[in-house]
């Protein structure tokens, strides 16, 4: 069976991480939801999945992500397109929560002030789109309660029990962006269930609520939060709902939570944070690094490293963006503005290349410059390294000195942003801005 592979897997010992995944995707396919035990995995597991790649918004994603990722891949190499309504999925809303996998949670979480019990399925009886909906039961809500169901969408060290080869995480949503949710209620009369979307930062703890509403029962109704340009890290996403009658139970259903829109935001490095995981390992909050050093030291962030240092922030699908960082030259003086980095591979940098000029550059499996202007970088001198990429068209400005490219040969159009210190320089970096620009 299922569980008796993984089972005896795991207690063979060894590499139990790869042998029991590899083991129990096969397994997984053999036997089907049917033949899996998923009330004694799924519960426990909620559709979580933690990754250590070097891209932080796609180090805490859920299964849905993980499973529509690999199906579309199957359908691209195979040549086929994928039937309603995957396509639509695949292409418009994999990092959504629309539950339309049976079972799928998203690995939404509930916060309730009593220990009365509230449950969460997915369930076919409503949906606001597809065939399926996730369904919350609360028993016993008394007058006046709020309840809480909310997406984490910045993890921290302290959210885990064990190091998960010590993942580094970026946020999934950012200021400037825009969230809804599709919400009914399908038990009490109108005006008895009030909702509200809401958010909440990490660094200054704030609440960032929507306008309540009033749940008309049998109708879905789709709520908006429109989240303001900040400077703050958005720890969670949410719904809250408040009963406004006497003590009963309550049910209602929740579809399509989708995040939309373009940043508005800007990283002041000063109220950073450094996270530490229990092997001792750190993490300047909400950078992921590649390679290099990377820590916080008189209100800036420092990146260096003996040959190539790379840290990277930001959503990994961002497109036309412009951003900015504001920076000075510690040791050496090779250091730029990554943007649109896909990976450790992939990626494009505006900066100073240590012979004399400014470039944008590109990164395909190795460095190359697109296009240069004479340039003389001083040691200890602040610099604000502006770029703006629109479509194949990119464009970098310092200190009134501008240079264009247009990347007509497979260009990079997403990507999150960085920093580069490179042959052993050392940069300093006291703030980042970035903001969505109008999609070419």
């Amino acid at each position: 069976s299922f569980t008796d592979t993984i089972n005896i897997c795991n207690m063979a010992g060894w590499d139990t991480d790869c042998n029991v995944g590899n083991a129990g995707t096969i397994m997984g396919v053999m036997c089907g939801l049917d033949g899996m035990d998923l009330p004694k995995w799924q519960p426990e597991i909620h559709d979580m999945l933690v990754c250590s790649s070097v891209l932080g918004s796609l180090n805490v994603m859920d299964i849905p992500y993980g499973a529509s990722y690999m199906a579309a891949m199957g359908y691209r190499l195979a040549g086929q397109q994928p039937p309603a309504p995957w396509a639509h999925i695949f292409e418009h809303a994999m990092d959504s929560c629309h539950f339309e996998y049976p079972t799928s949670t998203h690995n939404l979480r509930v916060r309730r002030g009593s220990e009365a019990k509230v449950s969460l399925e997915n369930n076919e009886e409503a949906a606001f789109t597809g065939r399926r909906s996730l369904k919350i039961t609360a028993q016993a809500m008394q007058t006046g309660e709020r309840i809480s169901l909310y997406k984490r969408t910045y993890s921290r060290p302290q959210d885990f029990d064990d190091s998960r080869y010590d993942p580094e995480f970026s946020p999934l949503i950012y200021p400037g962006q825009t969230v809804n949710l599709s919400v009914m209620n399908n038990t009490l009369d109108s005006g008895e269930l009030e909702v509200r979307l809401y958010a909440h930062t990490v660094l200054k703890e704030e609440l960032i609520a929507g306008d309540s509403a009033q749940l008309t029962p049998g109708t879905w109704q789709t709520l908006t939060l429109q989240l303001p340009p900040g400077e703050d890290i958005i720890r969670e996403v949410g719904v809250q709902f408040t009963l406004r009658r006497p003590d009963c139970d309550v049910s209602l259903y929740v579809d399509d939570l989708i995040f939309s829109g373009t940043p508005d935001y800007r990283i002041l490095m000063a109220p950073q944070v450094t996270e530490r995981w229990r092997t001792g390992r750190t993490q300047v909050s909400q950078f992921t690094r590649w390679t290099g050093l990377a820590y916080l030291a008189d209100d800036a962030l420092h990146v260096s490293g003996a040959d190539t240092a790379e840290v990277y922030t930001g959503g990994w699908d961002w497109r036309d963006i412009a951003a900015s960082a504001r920076v000075h030259l510690v040791v050496g003086q090779q250091a730029a503005l990554l943007f649109r980095v896909q990976g450790a591979q992939r990626s494009y940098a505006f900066g100073f290349t240590g012979h004399g000029t400014v470039a944008l550059m590109k990164k395909e499996g190795a460095w190359r410059i697109l296009s240069e202007q004479p340039f003389a970088a001083e040691p200890g001198k602040e610099y604000t390294l502006h770029i703006e990429a629109c479509g194949a068209t990119l464009k970098g400005t310092v200190d009134g000195v501008n240079v264009s490219f247009i990347d007509e040969n497979n260009p990079w159009l997403y990507g999150c942003v960085g920093l580069l210190a490179h042959k052993g320089s050392h940069v300093a970096c006291a703030e980042m801005t970035v903001k969505g620009l109008p999609t070419a």
